[in-house]
């Protein structure tokens, strides 16, 4: 199984709950036999998305454009149906409620 763990991040710097979701995500994968792909998604974010591997990413997807510098739902959810058919049968792992929105424009 392969688990897809969004990595969220504000002024291109991750946020703590992605290093929480990261390593959570690599539990789960550790138990199952799967993966840890990291999902970074902003403005110049290349930088900081590396950090990920330390914490159980085993591949880090990183979308990087400045109309995404800033939060922005239906932007997001756009990129997720290309990620999930590069990407089959994930286990989408999401640090916070706002995600579920995401999630919601994804699978409806």
């Amino acid at each position: 199984m392969k688990i897809l763990a969004f990595a969220e991040q504000r002024d291109n710097k991750l946020k703590k709950s992605a290093f929480e979701i990261v390593r959570t995500a690599r539990t789960i994968a550790d138990q199952t036999g799967g993966d840890v792909i990291a999902l970074v998604i902003g403005d110049h974010v290349q930088a900081v998305a590396g950090e990920l591997g330390g914490y159980g990413a085993t591949k880090i997807l990183i979308v990087q454009q400045p109309e995404l510098g800033k939060y922005s739902v239906t932007a997001y959810a756009k990129l997720l149906p290309r990620r999930q058919r590069e990407n089959r049968q994930i286990f989408f792992f999401f640090p916070q409620q706002q995600w579920a929105g995401i999630l919601r424009r994804v699978l409806l």
